[in-house]
């Protein structure tokens, strides 16, 4: 049996026709990359961008945080003219991908240049998203603060299958210690984050505390050097390096693996050599110190749960990544 088509039926057909041409044959309008290349999808979110000179500074909004704000209440923003960067674009699907930048105030970028931060200053990270239609990307969606930062940004890596995280690696140079930290941002649909309550060190010494830690970690392990010192004063040294790696085959973030080898001072207070009257009148007085090394090696395990990294086990108590 033939069916025919009712011209008010044809009508309907026609203008769906019409629509799907409209809507996937001639794409999305709007400014668009032909490829992911950085400074192509930067000219698409900040029109006007350059990779060099007074163009770098574009205007972005930032949170307005006051520490007595009700968690509840709506946050504020507000713009900055502001240096942005771009650092890593990120391939999620076929047809999606992220940009990731960071913005710093002009004064920040300058101290920063010159080397003036014991500690590092607090950044923001923006996270852009596109999407491929046709041949051209466009931007979907943005926040120019995704999340603040204290340290830079120094890698991206796979953390499961389809999962991805940027390294955030940090510092504190100060009062004789060297240490660097990391952290891990996650990236999912609705921003960035941090992926550890507190980061980890990848590098930890005190050496710059005393001259004599150099001396210590010159001689064999086994051997020792007497030193005399006040029990005030007389600071351990040690030197740590932490290697970390990610299991990434699953499809749920793996395990967070740290292995640890270091130096640790091993010392042994044999008393101090004065007078009793000295120690009775409370002045501080020298003891002797024998003073040696030990290797220390282990392994520390964070497992992924509920979104973090928790600490899971630990092969040896004597290390630690955190300081």
């Amino acid at each position: 049996m033939k069916m025919e088509i009712q011209p008010m039926n044809k009508i309907k057909l026609l203008f769906l026709a019409i629509t799907t041409m409209f809507l996937f044959g001639c794409g999305r309008s709007g400014p668009s990359s032909p490829s992911l290349k950085r400074e192509q999808l930067m000219q698409v979110v900040f029109p006007g961008w350059a990779a060099s000179g007074d163009k770098q500074k574009q205007w972005v909004e930032w949170k307005e945080t006051h520490s007595d704000q009700p968690k509840s209440e709506k946050p504020t923003f507000k713009k900055y003219e502001f240096f942005v960067l771009p650092e890593f674009v990120i391939r999620l699907k076929e047809d999606s991908a992220i940009l990731i930048t960071h913005s710093e105030s002009p004064e920040t970028m300058k101290a920063r240049e010159e080397g003036g931060f014991l500690t590092p200053e607090e950044i923001a990270i923006g996270a852009y998203w596109f999407k491929k239609v046709g041949e051209n990307w466009y931007l979907d969606k943005r926040l120019d603060e995704a999340i603040s930062i204290r340290g830079d940004l120094v890698d991206v890596i796979r953390i499961s299958k389809q999962g991805y995280a940027l390294v955030v690696g940090s510092f504190y140079k100060a009062m004789g210690y060297d240490i660097e930290y990391i952290n891990f941002l996650e990236v999912y649909d609705g921003g960035l984050r941090f992926m550890m309550d507190d980061p980890i060190y990848s590098h930890a010494d005190n050496l710059y505390k005393s001259s004599d830690c150099d001396k210590l970690f010159s001689l064999q392990p086994g051997q020792s050097i007497l030193e005399k010192a006040s029990p005030k004063s007389h600071d351990v040294c040690f030197e740590d390096e932490g290697k970390w790696k990610i299991a990434a085959e699953g499809d749920q973030p793996g395990d967070l693996i740290v292995k640890v080898n270091g130096k640790h001072e091993v010392s042994v207070d044999l008393g101090a050599e004065t007078v009793d009257d000295e120690v009775d009148k409370g002045n501080d007085v020298d003891h002797t110190f024998r003073r040696s090394w030990k290797p220390v090696s282990g392994k520390i395990v964070y497992q992924y749960q509920g979104g973090k990294y928790i600490f899971h086990s630990s092969t040896n108590p004597e290390i630690s990544l955190s300081h």
